[in-house]
């Protein structure tokens, strides 16, 4: 819809708005001044046909009072019926019983005027019921005593006649009425109900406006205590109902409804016209600037419009086109810093996911903001599984707790904490954490975040031990080399001269001392052979040997030296057709033998059982060797393969080491994981022989 068809929509919708509130207010005031005029009307006839009613009773008393001596007279009874105030003169005995009634207007004498006639003692207006029938009796002794009579009685019979006659000369319709309702054969009133709860709740005079009858015809009535009836020893109050019909009303309203919508639509016609002009002028500028902003949104920057019109037109339009040129260069401007930062953008993104250490951005709250792909990684999730999650639950429970702990620091202290390794699950991880600045407030910037960056640096520390360890052991085996050569050369004139010597002398004793000095110089001789072997200057190089033949003749070999029992035993699982092993039997014999020996010390008198296991992996042969002993402590593992470490009280701490060196040589490894008190588990791993044994 456009702004043309939406102002003149809006202005001839508060037009018609206008004109049906005025039509409504116009109706409204009509009608509060028709209900006026109406209740004003009810008053005045309700007033004229009670003043009626009390004109009859003045006349009736006036009739009492004035009685001749003799009622029964014709000429009496003939101007009682000229003036239709009484339907029946009676008279009655001292007993009260009628002596004689004397019909005057010609209605009937009913049998319940038959019953008891009091005598009064003095004169007096009342109203009673006898039977269904309400009856004004006006009552006054006998002027003298005649025949029996003690007193006269002017009754009149409120029927519809009565009614008709209060209301003669008036629109409205009289009734009489109690708390039960209408009285028997008089009008009827419409919704008599409402008339009901009006007398039996109110005294006095009271309108009832707006009743209407079964026809739907308007009525309003007014109820108006009149005096008190007997009937049967019970008073009831009797009361004056007026009604009067007030359909008038309706067709004033529905003419001057009709009036007004006609009045209405012939200003709303020419209101419309008038409107139509005025919205085509103050919105034909409009709809211009509004295609003019359509084309900027779609774009075209370089829309200008003309400068013409009124005053207030042309400012409009040089406005929109000074803002038309800004909004060109701006855009120029924004584009090319869009550029830019998509640029850096990329570069710090493709920086960020391209660094090897795993790197993870975190809130306020500790939840993941971002990833890289080290991180997801070494996590073992997606990017996506991580993001929002809380870092208590990144990894495994204890990386994720490391973290926590991290960037908890670093949000406490507001600075770096850098290098904190912790070990788990057999992986030496590196955490490091930095705050993440926001803006500065108050010379101190806010802490939006923080940077975790994780390394899995589990083999970086385990090749600087190994390379540790080689640089130890090539340095103690040059050192060995060179006392093995320093100690060989006099050890050689040694032997050689007790030999001549022994050969010499003829003395037991000297032989047996020369023997003595023969086997210590053996033993030593020995001893520097061993150190010869652990500095390595051998060159076997190209021997292999098979790892299953080795572990069978070890095995049967140390059964000798360990024999089972119900305490220790001795287990096997060797892979079967095994390729050759790229190192020679006798150091493969060496080490099982070394690893058997500390496996077998390990278990101890408590007992257990010591596995032997070959498997063939892609380039290499692993052999591992368990035991169930008490394990090693978590302090003493890194320094295991040191030369001379040792925690046995004869041991010579070479075992391990030498263990180390031969697969060192041979381009093999060695782990060891171990649970203190539940075990170790040495792993060795030997490359394959490439040629055909």
């Amino acid at each position: 819809m456009s702004l043309f068809q939406r102002f003149f929509l809006i202005a001839t919708l508060v037009l018609v708005f206008q004109s049906l509130l005025t039509a409504l207010l116009v109706s409204g005031r009509v009608r509060e001044q028709d209900d006026q005029l109406a209740l004003t009307e009810l008053d005045d006839e309700s007033q004229r046909i009670y003043e009626n009613f009390n004109s009859w009773k003045r006349v009736l008393w006036e009739q009492l009072v004035t009685l001749p001596e003799d009622p029964t007279t014709d000429e009496f009874r003939a101007r009682l019926a000229a003036r239709r105030t009484v339907d029946w003169l009676v008279l009655s005995n001292g007993e009260g019983r009628p002596e004689d009634a004397f019909n005057i207007s010609g209605v009937p004498f009913f049998e319940e005027l038959h019953g008891s006639w009091d005598t009064p003692p003095r004169p007096v207006i009342a109203l009673q019921q006898r039977g269904n029938t309400v009856v004004i009796i006006a009552s006054t002794p006998a002027p003298s005593s005649r025949d029996g009579v003690s007193s006269i009685h002017l009754v009149k019979l409120l029927d519809d006649t009565f009614c008709r006659q209060l209301a003669i000369g008036s629109a409205a319709t009289a009734t009489f009425m109690t708390a039960a309702g209408v009285l028997p054969d008089l009008p009827e009133v419409p919704r008599s109900e409402s008339f009901v709860k009006t007398v039996s709740s109110q005294r006095g005079y009271l309108r009832i406006p707006g009743l209407r009858n079964d026809r739907g015809e308007r009525f309003n009535g007014s109820v108006r205590n009149i005096g008190t009836i007997l009937s049967n020893t019970e008073y009831m109050t009797l009361h004056l109902a007026v009604v009067l019909n007030a359909s008038w009303q309706d067709h004033r309203l529905q003419t001057i409804g009709r009036n007004l919508v006609l009045a209405s639509l012939i200003s709303i016609g020419l209101s419309a016209g008038l409107v139509l002009l005025g919205s085509w002028t103050l919105t034909k500028p409009v709809m211009h600037l509004s295609r003019a902003m359509d084309r900027v949104a779609g774009g075209d920057l370089s829309v200008r419009l003309a400068e013409s019109g009124g005053q207030e037109t042309r400012t409009l339009f040089q406005g929109f086109n000074r803002m038309a040129g800004q909004l060109e260069v701006d855009v120029a401007e924004r584009e090319r810093h869009i550029e830019e930062i998509t640029a850096l953008t990329h570069t710090n993104e493709t920086i960020f996911q391209s660094i090897g250490s795993g790197m993870i951005t975190l809130d306020w709250q500790l939840n993941v903001v971002r990833v890289n792909h080290s991180a997801a990684e070494l996590l073992g999730a997606s990017e996506a599984e991580l993001v929002d999650c809380s870092v208590t639950e990144v990894g495994t429970p204890e990386l994720g707790e490391h973290f926590t702990g991290i960037a908890r620091q670093v949000q406490q202290n507001g600075s770096p904490v850098v290098g904190n390794a912790r070990r788990i699950n057999h992986h030496l991880y590196e955490v490091s954490g930095f705050p993440l600045r926001g803006i500065v407030t108050e010379s101190r910037p806010v802490i939006e975040g923080c940077l975790v960056i994780v390394d899995d640096v589990t083999e970086r520390v385990s090749l600087e031990e190994r390379m540790a360890r080689a640089e130890k052991l090539s340095s103690l085996a040059i050192l060995t080399a060179g006392v093995a050569h320093e100690i060989n050369n006099p050890l050689s004139s040694i032997t050689t001269n007790v030999q001549n010597i022994a050969s010499e002398i003829d003395d037991p004793e000297q032989k047996r001392a020369i023997g003595y000095i023969q086997q210590e110089t053996r033993r030593i001789r020995y001893i520097v052979g061993r150190l010869l072997k652990f500095s390595g200057n051998r060159s076997e190089s190209h021997a292999w040997a098979d790892l299953n033949d080795e572990v069978e003749l070890v095995l049967a070999t140390v059964q000798f030296a360990f024999p089972q029992s119900g305490t220790l035993h001795f287990e096997k699982h060797l892979t079967e057709e095994l390729p050759a092993a790229r190192i020679p039997g006798d150091e493969v014999r060496q080490i099982l033998l070394n690893l058997i020996t500390n496996a077998v010390h390990a278990i101890g008198e408590a007992g257990g059982t010591v596995r032997v296991t070959t498997t063939s992996e892609e380039d290499v042969l692993a052999l591992e060797v368990t035991d169930d002993g008490a394990g090693i402590p978590e302090e003493l593992r890194q320094r295991i393969f040191d030369p001379f470490f040792t925690t046995k009280a004869e041991g010579s701490g070479l075992g391990l080491s030498v263990v180390y060196g031969l697969l060192s040589r041979r381009g093999g490894s060695c782990a060891i994981s171990s649970v203190h008190g539940e075990g170790t588990t040495v792993r060795l791993t030997i490359p394959k022989w490439r040629d055909t044994p």
